[in-house]
């Protein structure tokens, strides 16, 4: 009997962690429309979101590693493949884990693509600040601050004398 609740409750934290991968997904969705049409004011509340699910997760996995340990497994992947395994005759638990990680997975490409389109983003602000300063950025180096904001050297040189 105390198998079958144990994997019943290790069934809800993943539907749990389900849900809230799919919001993630959603939300990530968002803000790559958002990002691609350079609609910056909306963009906060979709961060914050994020910000709010992503903890939600966090929190997800800090269940899902402490089930783990005291079900006498590991906390990690290779106590979680050990659990299914222990467990393979239960196809909700292998098929709910299989979807999870499905959905890690798409929220991992869609935040890269998101990179990538702020990356983009960032060149054509550079390069757009390149032709203002009459080229004066172009030797300049990027470097971050310390809350690990980039900054760009500039020689000073004002924009009236461009």
């Amino acid at each position: 009997m105390e198998t079958k609740i144990n994997r019943q409750a290790f069934i809800d934290l993943l539907n749990h962690a389900i849900s809230a991968s799919e919001e993630l997904r959603q939300l990530l969705k968002k803000e790559m429309q958002l990002l691609a049409s350079r609609e910056f004011d909306n963009l906060s509340t979709v961060l914050t979101h994020k910000v709010t699910i992503i903890d939600q997760l966090e929190e997800l996995e800090s269940q899902r590693s402490n089930f783990l340990i005291n079900a006498g497994y590991s906390a990690d992947v290779e106590g979680t493949q050990s659990f299914l395994a222990d467990n393979k005759d239960n196809n909700e638990l292998t098929n709910s884990w299989k979807e999870l990680m499905d959905l890690v997975k798409e929220c991992q490409v869609i935040n890269q693509s998101n990179g990538m389109v702020v990356s983009k983003n960032q060149a054509q602000i550079q390069h757009a600040m390149q032709i203002i300063t009459g080229g004066q950025n172009k030797g300049s180096s990027d470097t971050y601050n310390k809350n690990g904001v980039q900054s760009f050297s500039s020689s000073g040189r004002d924009l009236s004398k461009a």
